[in-house]
């Protein structure tokens, strides 16, 4: 799933590589400049998780989507999947099965200028190919309810809801993509 790859309509290439250490101010450049969550505008920029400060310690997997721009290499999508830890309450994720398992996406991002052009499939298709590769039998994910665009994109990708929460003021939607 990784290389470069022509988007329709589009004269810059992109290509979704695995995250190197010398991406860390492009990865904190995207999220600053993406909609915190819940929001599709403003607030800017949303709190920073330290996580992404340690993405090859935390995560199993990273993926950054690149574009040239003027000379220059510009992160324009990211998403990340990690193991499931006790973090993730399983009564979320009823028929869930065993955590070694499943994996969590989680910190998917694309720029607000790149979005609606194909960045979000290629980065689902990418973790979910890495994940039946890898032999994990589900991918589950936490997005919100006022996030439409993100949730319609999971569902086109096999996502079904499988319950919800609260977070602060938003509905938090849990999903998960068998593999099998």
């Amino acid at each position: 799933m990784e290389g470069m790859e022509q988007l329709i309509g589009e004269s810059a290439a992109l290509a979704i590589r695995p995250c190197e250490p010398a991406d860390g101010a492009g990865v904190r450049a995207l999220h600053d400049r993406t909609p915190p969550a819940g929001s599709l505008a403003g607030g800017f920029p949303q709190q920073w998780p330290d996580d992404l400060n340690r993405i090859p310690e935390v995560f199993l997997a990273f993926w950054v989507v690149t574009t040239e721009r003027d000379g220059v290499q510009e992160i324009v999508g990211m998403a990340g999947v990690k193991a499931v830890d006790d973090e993730v309450p399983l009564d979320l994720f009823p028929g869930a099965g065993d955590r070694k398992r499943m994996i969590r996406l989680l910190r998917m991002r694309v720029a607000p200028e790149w979005r609606r052009r194909g960045i979000g499939s290629r980065l689902v298709e990418t973790v979910v190919a890495w994940a039946r590769e890898s032999g994990y039998r589900s991918v589950i994910l936490e997005t919100t309810m006022e996030q439409e665009p993100a949730v319609a994109l999971y569902r086109r990708h096999r996502f079904v809801e499988i319950g919800r929460s609260a977070l602060e003021r938003y509905t938090l939607v849990c999903m998960r993509h068998d593999l099998d």
